[in-house]
């Protein structure tokens, strides 16, 4: 709840105070929907590089963003198709188009497009609460777009379209040791044996069967 809380605070309720009292000084800011929701959606994203860099001062975030790189390091291995070795691994990127860092930063630019249809003379709280509402619907979205550009990412637009959360990327996901890297496989390797393991069982019982 607490998570949730702040998580609302920051993202939601900061941004749109602090678009409300721009408003108060510069008044086309309020004569606009799509005009107070960019300047609405822009403080939330600077919230969210604020919110990382700060993250990035923290010695063990820093460690769990190496561990991040290397899932995507072992995760790009994987989908390429070659031996899981440390050695091939290492030599792939840290960056990933499915990252929830990228699926984040898609969710604040597609919430400037949805909010922009709330009505402008809406009350200060049911701008809140419509933000509320609308963010599964955001969410999934954005999820679906993740999913389709990063079998697109040979797409000139779509690389365009995808390079703010794949530069985002570099500030959550860091170059990971040989170590790190071999932790990454081994977690990799249990969800394979976990998903196939499991597949080869249920074929198993309906031979038998």
């Amino acid at each position: 709840f607490i998570s949730f809380s702040l998580g609302i605070g920051l993202f939601v309720l900061l941004p749109l105070y602090g678009t409300k009292l721009m408003g108060m000084v510069f008044t086309t800011i309020d004569e606009s929907s799509i005009v107070f929701n960019t300047v609405d959606g822009v403080i939330r994203i600077m919230v969210f590089l604020i919110y990382i860099l700060s993250m990035n001062l923290s010695k063990d975030i820093k460690r769990v963003f190496e561990y991040h790189g290397a899932e995507h390091k072992t995760v790009h291995a994987y989908e390429a198709g070659v031996e899981l070795t440390p050695e091939n691994i290492d030599n792939f990127s840290i960056t990933h188009p499915r990252c929830g860092t990228s699926f984040l930063i898609i969710v604040m630019i597609l919430s400037i497009l949805v909010f922009s249809f709330i009505p402008k003379d809406w009350s200060f709280v049911w701008k809140f609460l419509s933000r509320i509402v609308l963010m599964p619907l955001i969410a999934g979205l954005a999820y679906e777009f993740t999913k389709f550009a990063a079998k697109k990412m040979h797409n000139p637009l779509i690389r365009v379209m995808t390079a703010p959360g794949i530069w985002l990327q570099k500030l959550t996901a860091k170059k990971p040791s040989r170590d790190q890297i071999e932790v990454a496989l081994k977690a990799l390797n249990e969800v394979l044996e976990m998903e196939f393991g499991e597949q080869q069982k249920e074929q198993g019982e309906g031979n038998a069967a």
